[in-house]
């Protein structure tokens, strides 16, 4: 499923998509996604102003965009289908 509800209905087929770093932009679709698969598991709750400062600490890293030599401390990617994030 997507951030946006929708269902993903790439399963089984070829899918072209492509990996990128997380950017602060991202934010709200990750959110989403976060809320989504918290709902798969009963031992998790989701609790979207919690991972979004989460998110929003990993995102607005300075580090986390830079190259693995340069000190980074963290890397965040989404995969994206037709723009959106899947």
């Amino acid at each position: 499923m997507t951030p946006g509800g929708e269902p993903f209905e790439g399963l089984g087929a070829e899918v072209s998509f492509i990996m990128r770093l997380a950017v602060p932009g991202d934010l709200e679709p990750l959110v989403k996604m976060l809320g989504i698969l918290f709902t798969q598991e009963e031992e998790f709750h989701a609790q979207a102003p919690n991972q979004r400062r989460g998110l929003q600490a990993l995102l607005s890293d300075p580090h986390s965009r830079m190259p693995r030599t340069a000190g980074r401390r963290s890397r965040s990617l989404v995969a994206e289908v037709e723009g959106r994030i899947v």
